[in-house]
């Protein structure tokens, strides 16, 4: 609440702020104290029983984490417990709060926002767009999986999932993909791959696995060289 807040919910919002200063405050004195800003916890409690409620969360811009994720945050919290490891980068999401379509937050949606196209993270922390990623890709394989995940992306953001919830082994159909939502997905994927598919094909029963591998043959990626 301290970072995204709801609407007709200030008074958490300025409890929760409080509180992450106040943890930063403690800190500093050497004291013990973590502040964790959380989404909805996915799997538990009010949303394991209420789809409506999480898809209205999702739609307003917030990410959950899974509940065995949670409790392991909960623990290291608490213990101090520190992992060996490297650093892992900030993952970043794009989101559609309620506030991006009123007029006095219009310049914010100008500020720091990715381009157009879906951007896919390539490992490092940085990301790219499909199209740079399609450019440069050198083998069939490495264009399918472009495509692949792009799709993926594309389908958890429009019918309002997270991206690990796509089983890339299902088809676009599975996941209720009607009329309107596979014209979108069509244009994008001419946009992004310069690939032209019926929304047949789209609302066919080709997994989203095969319907980026037949995407890949159509448009010639990779010079067609497979393993």
């Amino acid at each position: 609440s301290g970072i995204i807040g709801n609407r007709g919910q200030a008074n958490y919002a300025a409890g929760n702020s409080f509180q992450d200063s106040f943890a930063r405050h403690l800190r500093r004195q050497g004291k013990h104290a973590v502040a964790l800003d959380l989404g909805p916890v996915l799997g538990a409690g009010m949303l394991a029983e209420n789809e409506d409620i999480l898809d209205m969360l999702r739609s307003n811009g917030f990410f959950g984490i899974p509940h065995e994720d949670f409790l392991t945050v909960i623990k290291h919290a608490i213990t101090g417990e520190m992992a060996p490891g490297e650093p892992i980068p900030p993952q970043i999401n794009a989101a559609d709060p309620y506030w991006t379509r009123t007029a006095l937050y219009s310049y914010l949606n100008l500020v720091d926002m990715a381009p157009p196209d879906v951007l896919l993270g390539d490992g490092d922390g940085s990301s790219r767009d499909v199209k740079a990623m399609l450019a440069t890709a050198a083998r069939f394989e490495e264009v399918s999986t472009i495509i692949r995940d792009g799709l993926s992306m594309m389908l958890a953001k429009a019918m309002n999932m997270l991206p690990f919830e796509i089983d890339l082994n299902k088809s676009l159909n599975a996941y209720g993909v009607d009329s309107l939502v596979a014209v979108t997905i069509r244009n994008w994927i001419l946009n992004n791959c310069g690939v032209q598919i019926s929304v047949f094909e789209i609302l066919s029963d080709l997994s989203i696995e095969e319907m980026a591998s037949m995407i890949a043959e159509k448009g010639g990626y990779g010079g067609g060289e497979t393993d």
